[in-house]
C-alpha cells in the first residue's frame, strides 16, 4: 500500500504516467474486484486518486484479473517497472537507520520482518503473485485450473521441486493443455 502512493506514480511527479478517459470506468471494475484494496483510506496520500489507481492495477496484476485492458497493461509496466527501484532506496534507508542506531541510541533500528517483507513484496511485483500463493504460479501460463488439476491425490504436486520432477506426460494425457515436447523435463 505504502509503495503504490508513492509520488512516482503521480502524474505530475511523472511524465510518463497517462490519465485517460477509460481509468473512470475501467478502474472502479477492477476495484470490485480487488478484496483487499482499502480505497477508503483518509489519510493522504492514500486518499488521492493516483494512489487508489495504482493500488487497484497493482491488486489485480497480482490477482492476474482478466479484466484488464491494454491501457492498464501500460500502467501495469510502469508500476513494476518502478516498484523495484523503490524497495532498493527502502531497503538503503534500512540499512542506514541501522548505522545511525549503532551510532546513536536514540535512533531505531528497523525489524528483521521490515526487510522480509519488503523483499516479499520485490517478489510478488516481478512474478505477478500474492506470497501466500502457490509458487506454481511463479510459471509462466500456470493458472489456478491447472493448480487445481496438480494438486489432486494422484499427482500431489505443490512445489516447484515437485513439478520438476515430473516424469514425461505420455502424449500430453494427463494434462490437456500441454503437449508432450513441452512437459519433458
Amino acid at each position: 500500500m505504502i509503495l503504490c502512493s508513492a509520488f512516482e506514480f503521480e502524474k505530475s511527479q511523472n511524465k510518463e504516467i497517462k490519465e485517460r478517459e477509460e481509468d473512470n470506468f475501467q478502474i472502479p471494475l477492477l476495484m470490485k474486484e480487488c478484496k483487499q484494496l482499502h480505497e477508503k483510506t483518509p489519510i493522504p496520500p492514500f486518499k488521492y486518486l493516483y494512489s487508489i489507481k495504482t493500488r487497484t492495477l497493482f491488486h489485480s496484476y497480482c490477482n492476474r484479473s482478466e479484466k484488464l485492458i491494454e491501457e492498464n497493461h501500460l500502467d501495469i509496466n510502469i508500476i513494476t517497472k518502478k516498484i523495484p527501484a523503490l524497495i532498493s532506496e527502502a531497503l538503503n534507508i534500512c540499512f542506514q537507520l541501522i548505522y545511525f542506531s549503532k551510532r546513536q541510541k536514540h535512533v531505531a533500528a528497523p525489524n528483521v520482518k521490515t526487510f522480509e517483507n519488503l523483499i516479499k513484496i520485490n517478489v510478488m511485483a516481478i512474478q505477478a503473485t500474492w506470497d501466500n500463493k502457490s509458487p506454481l504460479l511463479q510459471l509462466p501460463h500456470f493458472t489456478d485450473d491447472m493448480l487445481k488439476y496438480f494438486s489432486t491425490k494422484r499427482s500431489n504436486i505443490k512445489t516447484l521441486l515437485q513439478f520438476a520432477q515430473l516424469r514425461t506426460v505420455t502424449g500430453g494425457a494427463d494434462c490437456g493443455c500441454w503437449g508432450r515436447r513441452s512437459m519433458t523435463i
